[in-house]
């Protein structure tokens, strides 16, 4: 049996851990940073920015509610989308 056989895979959420994440929360929220794994029903995040209508708070540690979670994704290059497309 090969070794790699033996290994259990792993979650969509494993893969993550210690990889920058942007998290967006129901109501518009954007915090980014990197992603610690589950702690209850709390996803950890390290040296983050949370990003809401009128304020930036950077904090070097946040506990997000896993049922505010719109949607999350890694961190990726952003850019304008050109009109006319």
């Amino acid at each position: 049996m090969k070794s790699s056989e033996n290994k259990k895979k792993k979650s969509p959420i494993e893969i993550l851990i210690g990889k920058e994440t942007v998290f967006q929360l129901y109501g518009g929220i954007i915090i980014e940073g990197t992603f610690g794994g589950e702690f209850g029903n709390f996803y950890v995040v390290s040296s983050a920015k949370i990003t809401g209508t009128k304020h930036i708070c950077r904090t070097q540690y946040c506990l997000i509610r896993k049922d505010r979670i719109s949607h999350l994704h890694l961190k990726g290059e952003v850019s304008e989308i050109e009109e006319g497309r």
